[in-house]
């Protein structure tokens, strides 16, 4: 069963996540290339998608933060970049799935994600 809670916070199950009010999805470039370590070993991207998005409420503070997952590939790259919105990016372009369902979840409880009513979309734009 599913409600919504006064402040935009849906109650289903455990999840305790808010709802997602906006997205806004672009591809963005890094001059110079983006390193870090993933899976125990470091890479350097060039390119990236960021998926902006705004909440009801604010995201949860736990030791395991939220990811936002495109279909079933979870994004957990993440910065607060103002009230109640967050940066997510995606470096592994090649898994996100146009027309694929954006949702909410925790990485260790995918099946309890959050849906909302957004899709994967990307714009044919150029890179940034």
């Amino acid at each position: 069963m599913q409600s919504t809670t006064g402040n935009g916070v849906r109650r289903e199950g455990s999840s305790n996540l808010p709802e997602l009010t906006a997205v806004e999805i672009k591809r963005v470039r890094f001059d110079p290339p983006k390193r870090f370590y993933s899976q125990g070993r470091l890479v350097s991207m060039s390119a990236a998608i960021e998926l902006l998005v705004r909440t009801a409420a604010a995201l949860p503070v736990r030791d395991v933060p939220p990811v936002l997952f495109v279909g079933d590939v979870g994004v957990d790259d993440a910065a607060m970049v103002g009230q109640n919105a967050y940066r997510f990016r995606a470096y592994d372009i090649g898994r996100l799935r146009r027309g694929a369902r954006i949702s909410l979840g925790w990485p260790y409880a995918p099946e309890a994600k959050v849906p909302s009513r957004f899709t994967f979309e990307l714009p044919d734009l150029p890179v940034a």
